[in-house]
Formats: C-alpha cells, structure tokens, sequence
C-alpha cells in the first residue's frame, strides 16, 4: 500500500516540533534577556558562545538516527548506546578543554573586539553551558528508538515539554535578584530547564514502552567488531555534516566580531539567527523520510512530493514574514527587541527565504544517501559549505557589506555551494528509482532483486511456525543488523525471487524459522524447520 501524506506528516510532526522547539526556546531566552539589565551585553555573550556549545550537540543530535536506523534489538542497542557514550564523552572533554585553554582566551579575547568584560563572560558561560550536551545526546538517541516504534505523540509531548520548560524558567527568572545581577544565568538555567523536562519524558517512554519490544537478537562476537565498524561507518559523515552546518555560526560571530563596533551587529545575529530558523531548521529532518517510507515507496516519489511541498511552504512563510511589514511586527511588538538593534536586523532577515530552497532538496538528497548506505558522499556538500562560507566572508567586505549582513549573506550563500555538492555526490552515487536495491527499514524487508536463498524442502502438509530471525549483510562494508518479526508469513507466489527452491505446504504458504543471510550469492539455508 502506497505512503500516504497523512501518514509522512504525522511522522514528520514530531521531528518538526523538535527542531522548531529548540530555537523557538532560544528565542524565548533571548527575550527574557531583553528585559534584564545590560541586555546588549548579555546578548552578545550568549550569542558568541552558545554556538561554540551548538557546534558540539549538533553531532550528538544525530544519534536520532542511530536510533532510528541501526537498533534491531537488545545487543544492536547496547552497542549503539556504547557509541553514543563515548563519541558525548569525547565532544564534552573537547568543549571543556576549549572553554578553560588560552584557545578560548584568543579567540575571544584577541581576535574580537569586543570588551574584555563580555569576552570573561562568554568563556564563562561556555564552560557551564558544556554539559547540556549529555542532555542532547540522551533524548536524541532515544527519540530515534521511539520514533522507530511509531511512538511520535510521546516524542511530540517530550518536544513541546522542552519548550513548556525553558519559557517558565525564562520568566519565573527576570524578577530573581540574583539573576538581574548575573543576567548570564538566565539562559543558562533555561536551556539546562528544558533539556533536562524533555531527556525524562522520553527516558520514561523509552523503557515504559519501548525497551520490552527489543529481543535477544543474534549478535554474536565473530560479527561484533563488524557492527561496530558499520554504526561507525554511518555515523560519522551524518555527524559530520551537522557539524559543519553548526561551524557556520561561530565562524561568522568572530568575523563579525572582529569588526570595529561589533557589539551591536554580533547582538542582532543572536536575534535574527533563532528567529529566522524558527521557519526553516526543521527542513533537516526531511532526511529522515527516505528511510523510513522507502519499503512503502520504492521509487520515493510520495516522500520527494512531501519534500517539495514543505520546502515551499518554508520559503513562502519566511519571505512573507520578512520581506513585508510583518517584519517589523515581529521586531517591535511580538519579540520587543531594542531600538538600536532593529536597524541591523533588517536586511539579514530579508534574505533568510532564499535558505529553504537550498536546505530542503539537500535534506532529501541526504535521506537518500541514508537508504543507499552512501553518506559518506554527503561530506563532499560540508566541504564545499566551508570554502563558500570562507570565501563569502573574505569578500564581501571588498564588496562594502559589513556586520550581520554580512554573516547573514555569506551564510545563504553557504548553504547554494553545500545543495551543488551534495546533488553531484549523491546523484552519483546512488541508483536511478527504476533500479532499487534492497532496503532494510524498521520492521519491514523488501527484496528486489537478489536471488538470496535456497530453502530446504518442506514435507507435505508440514508448515512451520515460528519466528523469523533475519540477518542482512552489506557487501560493502560487511555490515550485520538483525530484525525479528513475530510470527512471519512468506507466502511462496510473492516471493519467487527470494526462495529458489520453495515446495508449498498444506495452507499454501512457506513459514521459515532461523536466519538468512544477504548476500549476491546463496550463502546459508535455513535448516531444522519444525512444525
């Protein structure tokens, strides 16, 4: 039965909730920062260096599809949970070392222009704001398992918690003494607020739910260091890529920064950048349809009809709500942000529609890249993001265009460079929609083309009943995973290509116990099948 658009939008719903909650949350901090004392200054420490702790969560939020994608069962996950503790180990030692190294200290203190009191500050905040990203990891990992079960309504409710959280703590915190003498702590305690409601909801729904439905699996030691070397292989250019999308912002706040006058123009990128991707960020997640639906879709066209559409209506809504008067709505009346930084958001806000005509195809082009086991080929797009980005930023001043127009500019024009990349790499690499390949998705198997198995003759009237314990190998890279179906039915006229030798049994139909093995030749054979 064909994917319908209902059925992508209430997949889609939560992992749309869950980006647009977090930089609806950032914008709600950056408020609650305006109505405290010395708010510019505030603003603009925050804003340099919340990305520095965005760059390392932003990896770490790809373990969603760790989670989606890579757990089949209880030895699958403790692996992928073993990986996810130790790459969030690696990314906080990183950060921690960073914020209290002479590093922080050059590229704050020397490089900036900015007074010596925000740049203490902003190294300070850095330090504390380090440890939110266990928080990141834990629900984002975990979310990728629920999703997977279809449990969207309890990752929705986790989402919109998160946001529920950071506002209450945002405003239970304005009138606080302490805090309107340490404006710096507001957002601190706000974004630890919401990570930490969001991380115990889906803790909760994880092992209410979800933990009993993930069986023994199969997973033994001869193909355990393959796994390893698979999880890793899938990973790393995902994590990668959205490493480079969140390099971008602390790259254009130290050459903003570095200008003479800064202060002003590094306060609005911290309003602008939230605000905008309020409308946007959430194309990301587009990636996580092609896997999902692609056993319902073979050829992806649903899902590439979806893609469009969101992407257009992303576009429309950000040029109508920044290129009309609603802008200064926005500015004035629904965020009060202060008078002297309106003039400097106006024209970055402007050119924001132009980003989700290139985020949305390459978060298809990604999605893709996922089913085929080809993301490697995704790094190519961060490569050319990061010379464009480099190269704009160098430029533009030759061109007379300053402060956050100009970190603003060099960014959509980032984002055009990393779409022709990733369309070349991907396009290449992948297979044409007329040829599909075998996809393992969630519960599901499809097999298309390879003729995998020869199956032992089954008595007359003799049918087996049990459990179907699958095994697929990836040629490629000698990947194992393991799903389990309970019980499954393979119905000998459907699957003609799968079973070379099947005799049929009294009810018409073929009931196959043990595993089988993926392969372009006939490897192993069910055997001892029992009635």
């Amino acid at each position: 039965m064909a994917v319908t658009m209902r059925e992508m939008f209430k997949f889609f719903c939560p992992l749309f909730l869950s980006v647009m909650v977090t930089y609806l949350a950032e914008q709600v901090i950056n408020d609650g920062i305006d109505n405290l004392p010395d708010a510019e200054a505030t603003l603009a420490s925050f804003g340099l260096s919340y990305p520095f702790v965005r760059l390392a969560a932003k990896p770490l939020e790809q373990t969603k599809q760790l989670g989606l994608s890579m757990v089949y069962d209880v030895p699958s996950r403790r692996l992928a949970e073993l990986f996810t503790l130790i790459s969030t180990g690696v990314l906080l030692a990183v950060l921690l070392v960073f914020s209290i190294s002479p590093a922080s200290t050059w590229v704050f203190n020397t490089i900036t222009t900015l007074p010596p009191a925000i740049a203490e500050t902003a190294k300070w905040s850095m330090f504390v704001l380090s440890f939110r990203i266990i928080l990141t990891s834990v629900s984002e990992f975990y979310s990728g398992i629920l999703l997977k079960h279809k449990h969207t309504k309890l990752v929705s409710f986790a989402n919109t918690s998160e946001f529920i959280a950071t506002i209450a703590f945002s405003l239970a915190s304005i009138p606080v003494p302490f805090i309107r003498a340490n404006p710096i702590l507001l957002p601190i305690i706000a974004t630890y607020a919401g990570g930490i409601s969001k991380m115990v909801i889906v803790l909760f729904g994880f092992y209410r739910f979800t933990s009993t439905r993930l069986t023994g699996g199969l997973l033994s030691s001869a193909n355990h260091v393959s796994k390893k070397r698979s999880i890793l292989s899938f990973f790393w250019p995902l994590a990668l890529t959205a490493a480079g999308q969140a390099l971008a912002r602390p790259v254009i706040n130290i050459f903003v920064a570095s200008e003479t006058g800064s202060e002003e123009a590094l306060a609005a990128l911290t309003i602008v950048f939230p605000l905008a991707s309020i409308f946007y960020g959430w194309l990301n997640e587009l990636k996580s349809l092609p896997p999902m639906f692609k056993a319902a879709d073979p050829q992806l066209n649903r899902v590439k009809h979806f893609c469009l559409l969101t992407t257009l209506v992303s576009a429309v809504t950000c040029f109508v709500l920044f290129t009309t008067p609603l802008r200064d709505v926005l500015l004035k009346s629904v965020l009060t942000v202060p008078p002297i930084l309106i003039p400097h958001c106006v024209w970055p806000l402007s050119m924001y529609f132009l980003i989700p005509l290139a985020l949305g195809p390459r978060a298809y082009l990604q999605g893709k890249a996922i089913v085929y086991k080809k993301v490697k080929m995704t790094s190519w797009g961060l490569v050319g993001r990061t010379i464009g980005l480099f190269l704009a930023m160098l430029l533009l001043p030759l061109m007379g265009v300053y402060g956050a127009t100009r970190g603003t500019a060099a960014f959509v024009f980032s984002y055009y460079i990393d779409l022709v990349c990733t369309v070349a790499a991907v396009q290449l690499s992948t297979p044409s929609s007329s040829h599909p390949e075998p996809v393992v998705n969630g519960d599901l198997l499809q097999q298309t083309t390879f003729p995998v198995l020869a199956v032992s003759s089954l008595s007359n009237g003799v049918t087996a009943n049990a459990e179907l314990e699958i095994q697929v190998l990836d040629n490629e890279r000698d990947e194992r995973a393991y799903m389990t179906s309970s019980p499954e039915t393979v119905a000998t006229g459907q699957k003609e290509a799968l079973l070379t030798k099947p005799q049929r049994s009294a009810d018409g139909h073929v009931h196959v116990k043990k595993y089988v093995r993926f392969n372009d030749t006939v490897e192993q054979a069910p055997e001892n099948l029992q009635g």
